[in-house]
């Protein structure tokens, strides 16, 4: 059994205590302690370890804290270990005992952060004298922890190693001979699944043959990996990859853009330097399966059993981890790759295939870890680009992938549309709301087609319920979120949802009266005045919502159906004022003689009110329109004498605007008989002052058509103009002080 105590404190037999554990427990204890997310013993570990002097060994500790950087920040520890380390590197560095690796890895810690550019100044003016500095036979030999691979090690590599060891160099021609010999005996050895012994003895070939000329090597690299995309024997290759990639032969920059340029490889065949018989026509199928192999290898690690050391596996996490730090548009850009790939192959294997991988932990973490701080970054990169296409496939697996992302595989898309809208509703939240709003855009793209089926003309209406019922049943403090999933749905949408929204409120049965709105929208009503005022808000805020949109209802009856609704519910807040037998077409179950009703009855008359805003253009045109203006001012009159909006002075304003906007563009004549109907009525002042002229029929006359008449001034009409010079007695006056208001 491994026994791991807390260390004592940091003392001087602490140098001691480190010399006694070797790599190879180091690496077990490492990967113990992560198992069971000790980070705190895994620190007090990482310090002792530190003071040894030697690269190795603080090469893995910087493995250690890159791969768990977050745990080592929030403990406050990866401050101190960044100057123990580089107190190190200067203690290495006088006795030019550097070692390349140590100063590349220390160096890549620290881009991933924003602190210490001094430092890491130093190491890239480090990094860049080093092979000037240090003989080639300085590096050490790869795989030093590795297990033993046999006899024929070295005579695998004879060539390359006499030229190691003898410190010359080597011109393009020849690098290319022996690179093209060492992975051709690699290849030779893909047919046997499981030996992997070849692959490891050009490992260790090749990255020697790198340190001659790095450039020249990518540059070969490149060209094999064209070549082998449509290798038969891909689980041999990737391991090849996962090895090479651990012993910095290969970079994961160069995989990933050979993957995403799968589709246009032509620009990248300059690079191959011979022919190969492995080389086949391009489809979307074999694209995929080389694409999707190269996601699992950045994504999930060494999914292909690749023979790696402890030591080796970290580097390879290592190197994936700052990878999609660095490039997370590229990995999310070969995530939608996969995805159209799989979706144009139209192969029940590669669906398996994509579907394991979508739904695995490593998969949906990445993107769980983007969310807070990169949402938009997938929304560009992800879900806008694989929406634009129009092949259903391809949101099929966006569906899958966010509902992995939510946590929620409750959500199907096999589901109706107004199903899954309703659960998203459940789900919205302060953390939630932004990768709901996604989920709502994907939803009501791949219900496009349904909407447009004639099977399927009552669909919006059964969406509009859902959304009334999610947001009136919400609780308080989520309706805001509710709220700001409506206003993700496109015009065509809106403009569905926005007219089965104003039909359902307006609807005589159903007008005003929460018990029967609450059967109609299958909610759970308790008999109280909560939701009643809770309907009202959801309602009047779908709509106002999508009122971006035209409604699909025909305006042109919109204004003589609002009159008709508005004289409803003035009857009916009479017959309740006056106890007034109720007849069939007064609103029942409108008591407001409590707080509560009265509360409910206000929430109502003013998403009635709002209604009336938003179709206030509809009043300016058609047959009657003038009568209808006049009828609908009337109305507001009466509701601005209620007393249950005598304290309301939003509202009150609210309505006001709506009068104004009506009267602005009255006739004379008209505003004359308004004006004398109103004689003998009560008017509030303000509107009085909106439908009343001044009489200056002494001093002003108008002709018209050879007929003399009286000219009647409107109220605002008799403010004086401003005079051009300032005289002694003019001072600046505040129209707010007399509650002036601008019309709309």
């Amino acid at each position: 059994m491994l026994m791991i105590r807390r260390p004592a404190q940091h003392d001087c037999s602490t140098q001691q205590t480190a010399k006694s554990i070797n790599i190879s427990q180091f690496l077990l204890i490492r990967q113990v302690l992560e198992t069971f997310d000790d980070y705190a013993v895994a620190s007090q570990i990482l310090k002792i370890m530190m003071d040894l002097d030697s690269c190795d060994i603080l090469t893995m500790c910087i493995d250690t804290l890159i791969c768990n950087a977050k745990p080592f920040t929030a403990l406050g520890h990866m401050d101190n270990f960044v100057q123990t380390l580089f107190t190190k590197y200067k203690i290495l560095r006088s006795r030019r005992n550097l070692e390349k690796e140590f100063v590349y890895t220390f160096l890549e810690m620290l881009n991933t952060t924003v602190i210490n550019n001094s430092i890491r100044f130093e190491l890239e003016t480090e990094l860049v004298n080093f092979d000037q500095k240090y003989s080639r036979s300085t590096v050490p030999s790869p795989r030093s922890e590795s297990v033993d691979v046999g006899d024929d090690a070295h005579e695998s590599n004879e060539e390359i190693e006499q030229l190691w060891s003898s410190n010359l160099s080597l011109d393009r021609s020849n690098l290319t001979r022996i690179f093209e010999t060492t992975v051709s005996k690699m290849e030779a050895s893909f047919e046997e699944v499981h030996n992997q012994h070849s692959v490891v003895l050009a490992a260790r070939g090749l990255i020697k043959l790198r340190q001659f000329n790095a450039a020249i090597f990518d540059d070969l690299t490149m060209g094999w990996i064209i070549r082998m995309r449509y290798c038969p024997n891909r689980m041999s290759l990737f391991r090849a990859f996962a090895i090479l990639i651990s012993e910095s032969c290969i970079n994961i920059v160069t995989l990933i853009q050979i993957a995403l340029t799968t589709k246009s490889s032509e620009s990248l065949s300059t690079n191959v330097t011979r022919s190969s018989n492995l080389i086949k026509p391009s489809s979307c199928n074999e694209d995929f399966k080389f694409c999707i192999r190269v996601l699992e290898l950045v994504v999930c690690g060494n999914t292909f059993e690749a023979s790696l050391t402890l030591k080796e596996l970290f580097t390879l996490k290592r190197k994936r981890i700052l990878y999609i730090q660095s490039s997370p548009a590229k990995i999310l850009d070969l995530y939608r790759h996969n995805i159209e790939l799989c979706a144009n192959s139209h192969d029940g294997a590669s669906e398996e295939h994509l579907q394991a991988f979508i739904t695995s932990t490593n998969a949906l973490d990445l993107l769980r870890e983007l969310v807070p701080n990169g949402l938009d970054l997938i929304n560009s990169r992800l879900v806008d680009p694989l929406l634009g296409i129009p092949h259903t496939g391809s949101v099929r697996w966006l569906q899958l992938l966010v509902n992995g992302m939510m946590h929620d595989q409750d959500l199907n898309e096999l589901d109706d549309l107004h199903v899954q809208v309703a659960r998203l509703f459940n789900l919205a939240n302060d953390f939630s709301i932004d990768i709901c709003k996604t989920k709502m855009r994907i939803i009501f793209h791949a219900g496009g087609q349904a909407a447009q089926s004639e099977q399927q003309s009552s669909l919006g209406h059964t969406i509009a319920r859902s959304f009334i019922r999610g947001i009136a049943s919400a609780d308080p403090s989520r309706r805001k979120n509710c709220l700001r999933l409506v206003s993700v749905v496109n015009r065509s949408w809106a403009s569905r949802i926005r007219g089965d929204a104003e039909e359902l409120f307006l609807n005589p049965s159903s007008f005003m009266r929460s018990h029967r709105l609450s059967e109609l929208l299958e909610i759970a009503s308790q008999e109280d005045h909560e939701t009643g005022a809770a309907l009202a808000l959801a309602i009047s805020s779908v709509i106002e919502e999508t009122s971006r949109s035209v409604s699909r209802n025909d305006l042109s009856c919109m204004p003589n159906l609002l009159v008709d609704r508005l004289a409803r519910l003035l009857q009916s807040i009479s017959a309740q004022e006056y106890e007034v037998e109720k007849v069939d077409h007064i609103i029942p179950e409108l008591p407001w003689r409590s707080r509560a009703a009265r509360q409910e009855l206000q929430c109502w008359v003013v998403a009635f009110v709002r209604l009336i805003m938003l179709h206030l253009p509809s009043f300016m045109y058609g047959k009657g329109y003038l009568i209808d203006q006049i009828r609908i001012l009337f109305g507001l009159n009466s509701l601005l004498l209620e007393d249950f909006l005598q304290d309301d002075e939003l509202h009150q304003e609210l309505i006001l605007d709506i009068a104004g906007g009506l009267t602005m563009g009255l006739p004379d004549d008209y505003r004359a008989q308004l004006r004398r109907f109103a004689k003998g009525r009560r008017l509030p002042p303000l509107m009085d002052y909106l439908i009343g002229y001044i009489d200056c029929g002494e001093s002003l006359r108008t002709i018209q058509r050879g007929k003399t008449s009286d000219y009647h001034l409107k109220a605002w009409e008799r403010l004086a103009e401003p005079t051009p010079a300032y005289g002694d007695n003019d001072t600046s006056i505040s129209l707010r002080l007399f509650k002036t208001r601008r019309s709309i």
